[in-house]
């Protein structure tokens, strides 16, 4: 009978520490905020005139097999997830090595995401949930104010704080430049246009600003509710989430605030 009892508190334990491995075994995220290589409808740009320089080459195949090494197993990116089709058959003509549009191969999705997924057929996932910000109101509300004389005592005339030159990607390798763009001083530059400038449009019951701010957010949202619809809590222990600065800076704050994920810096994958 005592055999028995040991035996069955000793299945018992082992359960309750499977179930609590299993509870709080987080899945590692590497939020890979990028710049955008071919043309886009960002208000700012990056010129990259050597991505296909050897050079270059060499340093994209650095960076994919760092994150392979790392084990991603799902790449999530910035194409709209209506376009998921459109997506696989353009990966699909790319690992067999017919995709030869430059067009279509200066693409970041298709230098990072896609040549990293084909090292070892990863699944990429179309995520985005296209809308375009509106700038009008803003645009209405300053030609309404423009004759209003500014108040140096409001919060919103403080000085611009981000005076640090970072690095030109013409003068620095690639790693070091996706290092730096993920860092946290040009995090916080790259959200200050939403979190301060945007929020000095409006007044008493007008939050003009807010809501062009909010737009953003609502965005960022769907597209995190679209990565976590894709993921299998068990395959999926290290993903990839490559989408424009600006979005993952945000995303971070939600990946960051949920007990199941550990964000991984770039930092630590690369060097």
């Amino acid at each position: 009978m005592k055999i028995k009892i040991k035996k069955t508190i000793l299945l018992l334990l082992l359960a309750i520490s499977s179930f609590a491995q299993t509870k709080n075994e987080k899945i590692k995220i590497i939020l890979m905020g990028t710049f955008h290589y071919g043309a886009t409808s960002d208000k700012n740009s990056t010129s990259f005139k050597d991505l296909f320089s050897e050079k270059r080459q060499k340093e994209l195949e650095y960076m994919t097999s760092k994150l392979n090494a790392f084990g991603v197993k799902k790449i999530f990116v910035e194409t709209d997830f209506r376009e998921q089709k459109k997506s696989d058959s353009l990966y699909n003509a790319y690992k067999n090595g017919v995709l030869k549009d430059s067009v279509w191969l200066r693409r970041e999705e298709i230098q990072v995401a896609f040549r990293l997924g084909k090292i070892n057929n990863l699944p990429i996932i179309a995520a985005d949930n296209r809308q375009d910000l509106d700038y009008n109101p803003l645009n209405e509300y300053e030609q309404k104010h423009k004759d209003d004389k500014p108040n140096p005592d409001s919060f919103f005339e403080v000085p611009y704080p981000f005076t640090e030159k970072l690095k030109k990607l013409s003068e620095t390798p690639l790693p070091e430049y996706y290092i730096q763009l993920n860092s946290p001083y040009a995090r916080q530059a790259n959200q200050y246009d939403y979190l301060h400038y945007a929020m000095a449009y409006g007044e008493k019951d007008d939050f003009t600003g807010e809501q062009f701010t909010l737009s953003f957010y609502d965005r960022n949202l769907k597209i995190y509710n679209n990565i976590l619809r894709n993921i299998d809590v068990k395959k999926d222990k290290v993903i990839l989430v490559l989408f424009g600065a600006s979005h993952t800076n945000i995303m971070r704050q939600f990946f960051e605030n949920h007990p199941y994920f550990e964000i991984v810096e770039l930092e630590t994958v690369f060097n």
